[in-house]
């Protein structure tokens, strides 16, 4: 898969702060994602806390996987966790 997602940095906000729900957007403004706090989905705090718990996953998986990588060179022993870890970021 080559297809690129949009550029980070991204940042969770609300469309309304007296509505339920909000949206996450990249850095230039365009919309990742709007997300709706409604009956049966996670509400307030927790829905506030699962946009933040996005977006951290989101501007961290770059570093994250370069230091997977960096500790699989540097690994010896078990590395298919590692390895398996890897693949997963990269979306095999």
């Amino acid at each position: 898969m080559n297809k690129q997602h949009t550029p980070t940095p991204w940042s969770a906000g609300y469309i309304d702060p007296d509505l339920p729900g909000g949206f996450i957007e990249s850095a230039n403004g365009k919309n990742v994602a709007i997300y709706y706090a409604g009956p049966e989905t996670a509400v307030g705090e927790e829905g506030e806390a699962n946009a933040a718990f996005i977006v951290r996953a989101a501007n961290n998986h770059e570093t994250l996987l370069a230091a997977c990588k960096h500790a699989l060179a540097k690994c010896v022993g078990e590395l298919e966790p590692i390895r398996a870890a890897i693949a997963k970021a990269e979306g095999k």
